[in-house]
């Protein structure tokens, strides 16, 4: 990469780069923290039909931006209850410069009220029956109140959550300890407020450990100084550019900047071993030039394949990981280069002495163990290579039977104060995660208000029948009794009860329960609550409400000249959708990956002293030999997600992720080995000596970049947000299995008969080795 000269002036110039553009990283990275927001709506993708639904239901009714709060002892004859409803209700009703952070504001008590008006003859039981599940717990006393947060308190979550928490000790008198509140918007907000900390607490934590790792595996204070500012950069530039991209950060997106920290500390340690390498050679000064010709293929390619990892994620309908994979692949590539153009010129700066680096040396003990255990893997290569095979069709079995899982519970700890204050609501007041049926009626379909209730009313009765459902509310709830046509009255009864809704429908519609488009057509709203702590299947709880619904409206049809439709929407079908998406997003991203990286092993497998016809002659031979180079690379993904669908373990958001970036980051180690190995069988070796050889090479480098990239992920285990926590723990667990694949697996294969074909055998007169082996 040019003369020593050339590479101080380099270093200059991206010293001087990266300082002019850090304080405005500084500025988007600030302004990027600031403005964090996790919204499960955003997670789908725009032309998702489930979020398409949903946005339509919250501009005709309202959004689940709502809130719960009660306390031991909250009753419906609670005199506070009236009293925060009322605080809450006239705050939501005041005019200031500011709009205010609530809506409007209602209470199990408030509503029983209405429901007991004369007009509608219910008793007080009947009353408490239809509110059962939804605001009145199964004792039949325990309520709350119902916060709905306006577009302002939907966005400020923190202003909206210390608000109401303040105004609810102010006005009941009870501490926060006793409060329980609950409701999507918390959930939403604690996200936020986890997300938050992992980077304030395991950020640096991660960086620091990072370092003392590079600093131990390099024994060089100012190579690992070098690394740590690059890889620091890349993380500064993750940040920064989120912001400057009008990218919100969310609960996903939290991992992005040490992802990209600690495999840019990977991408150096191999670089820098290579300049080692040359150093114990007796290079001298060319060592950094020698460096980075034998070093920027294996480091290019695999940060090449490491993006290609990243990238395939593109191709998911969750938006923020879609946006992760985008900026993860970017970061990567950018850090790398940013990593040859400045590293060789602090190797010319700050040259290494062949002492320094002696403990690298063929001598030292970890080397000696390495060259045992190639020993061991020759002897009994066959033998681990089938039980390899073997282990990647038992997980394959166990990886078809993965599910996801993005409830609550898998969002928090048990221990956490909203896991705790979401059981305590659900156990006492009213199941909280709502699914919305809505019928749609035209308004040429002939049809009086009566006709259309009736309807609705055999519909609700067989949502009710459904077992997960807990409550059920809708327009029926606000209504007396509906008349049936039986009896020799009936026709004057409903005429007059057809009436009354038609005098009454403006109270309907501000119930949000009911609908009119400019059309005059109408959409009826059935709000039914299921439980987010239980462990349901979301897709069967929609399948039996469609198989209950559809029937209805396919009987009614055969009596009316239209067929009402429906809508099943709010959040249970966000989250199967969501889920849908996940599992299926991340068989095609890896499958995508897959075949980039394929091609990429297959590319650099391919003879390269062949020229022309020659070269094109080779490539059958080198899709072969990069299709056997990917079973290391499969093996940690299938083995560890298939005990995971065999044990019956749900993957998360943060868990789906990780499938992608470690095939991305397993390639690296398999293609320095395989260079290594290369070459070093175009030298002559027998595959058994070049195997050995690779291990004093490379296998060091490898385990150090092991060690520093699945350390400095591991920190955020600490994390109170799951989807983070697991992603790290999972991070950890696939990469050692890849240095596991990579140092067992890969040379066992290369010396069974299979891996006679990787072998390189120059002719006289041929190119350098070097050339064949890229």
């Amino acid at each position: 990469m040019g003369s020593g000269t050339a590479n101080q002036q380099r270093l200059l110039l991206a010293v001087v780069a990266t300082a002019v553009a850090t304080p405005f990283l500084i500025i988007g990275a600030i302004r990027t923290m600031d403005g964090i927001h996790t919204s499960a709506l955003h997670w789908l993708d725009e032309a998702e039909p489930a979020r398409i639904e949903y946005e339509i239901f919250t501009q005709q009714f309202e959004g689940g931006n709502f809130v719960l709060i009660s306390w031991p002892g909250c009753t419906l004859d609670d005199p506070r209850l009236a009293k925060l409803e009322s605080t809450l209700d006239h705050y939501s009703k005041a005019t200031a410069p500011k709009p205010p952070l609530v809506e409007r504001a209602f209470s199990g008590s408030s509503v029983l009220e209405d429901l007991l008006r004369p007009d509608l003859q219910l008793t007080r039981p009947q009353a408490i029956a239809r509110l059962q599940g939804s605001l009145i717990g199964p004792d039949g006393e325990s309520t709350c109140v119902v916060a709905v947060l306006s577009e302002r308190g939907g966005q400020q979550r923190a202003e909206g959550f210390a608000y109401l928490v303040a105004t609810s000790e102010k006005v009941t008198g009870v501490a926060r300890e006793e409060l329980r509140i609950a409701g999507p918007s918390v959930d939403a907000y604690a996200v936020d407020i986890e997300s938050d900390r992992s980077v304030d607490y395991y950020a640096a934590p991660s960086a620091f450990i990072s370092f003392l790792v590079c600093w131990w595996c390099l024994r060089s204070l100012r190579f690992s100084v070098a690394i740590l500012a690059v890889a620091g950069f890349g993380e500064l530039l993750m940040l920064g550019s989120l912001h400057y991209f009008g990218v919100t950060m969310d609960a996903v997106l939290i991992v992005l900047p040490p992802l990209v920290f600690v495999l840019t500390v990977s991408s150096g340690i191999h670089l820098v071993n290579y300049y080692y390498d040359q150093v114990r050679a007796g290079a001298g000064p060319d060592a950094p030039r020698l460096a980075v010709r034998h070093g920027w293929a294996p480091c290019g390619m695999a940060a090449l394949t490491t993006a290609l990892g990243l990238g395939s994620l593109l191709v998911s309908r969750i938006v923020p990981v879609a946006t992760f994979g985008q900026f993860a692949a970017g970061g990567v590539v950018v850090a790398v280069l940013l990593l040859f153009f400045s590293l060789p010129g602090v190797m010319s700066r700050w040259p290494a002495a062949p002492e320094d680096v002696a403990s690298g040396s063929a001598t030292s003990t970890l080397v000696v163990y390495l060259v045992r255990m190639a020993q061991v893997v020759c002897r009994h290569a066959t033998l681990i290579t089938a039980g390899g095979m073997v282990c990647l069709i038992v997980g394959g079995v166990g990886l078809a039977q993965l599910r996801t899982s993005i409830g609550v519970g898998n969002l928090f700890p048990q221990s956490h104060r909203v896991v705790q204050d979401f059981r305590w609501m659900e156990e006492h007041v009213a199941h909280l995660v709502p699914l919305e049926v809505v019928i749609r009626f035209p308004s040429d379909d002939g049809l009086r208000m009566i006709d259309r209730l009736t309807l609705l009313n055999e519909i609700e009765a067989s949502v009710r029948g459904v077992a997960s459902v807990g409550g059920v509310m809708s327009a029926l709830t606000f209504c007396p009794e509906v008349p049936t046509t039986r009896g020799s009255n009936s026709v004057v009864r409903r005429a007059q009860f057809n009436a009354r809704l038609e005098a009454n429908r403006g109270q309907l519609v501000e119930s949000h329960y009911l609908h009119e488009s400019d059309d005059g057509g109408q959409d009826w709203r059935i709000s039914a609550r299921v439980s987010g702590i239980q462990d349901l299947d979301y897709q069967l709880v929609l399948n039996e409400l469609r198989e209950r619904v559809d029937p209805l409206l396919d009987e009614y049809a055969t009596r009316h000249d239209f067929r009402p439709s429906a809508s099943y929407t709010g959040t249970m079908p966000l989250v199967y959708g969501a889920q849908h998406a996940l599992l299926q997003d991340m068989f095609y991203s890896m499958l995508l990956a897959f075949v980039l990286v394929w091609l990429v092993m297959s590319l650099m497998l391919t003879d390269g002293s062949a020229r022309g016809a020659a070269r094109v002659a080779s490539l059958p031979k080198g899709l072969w030999l990069g299709a056997l180079a990917m079973l290391p690379n499969l093996f940690p993904i299938v083995v560890v997600f298939g005990v995971m669908g065999w044990l019956d373990w749900p993957a998360d958001i943060g868990s789906t992720m990780t499938a992608c970036v470690a095939l991305g980051i397993a390639v690296d180690d398999t293609l320095h080995f395989l260079a290594w190995y290369r070459r070093e069988t175009a030298k002559g070796d027998s595959p058994q000596l070049a195997i050995r050889h690779s291990f004093q090479h490379c296998g060091r480098a490898m385990i150090q970049t092991t060690v520093i990239c699945g350390f400095g992920m591991l920190v955020f285990g600490l994390s109170g947000f799951l989807p983070t926590r697991r992603f790290s723990l999972l991070m950890f667990t696939l990469l050692n299995s890849a240095l596991l694949a990579d140092l067992v697996f890969l040379p066992a294969i290369l010396a069974s008969p299979l891996g006679s074909v990787f072998a390189i055998r120059t002719k006289p007169g041929s190119d350098s080795p070097e050339a064949a082996v890229l």
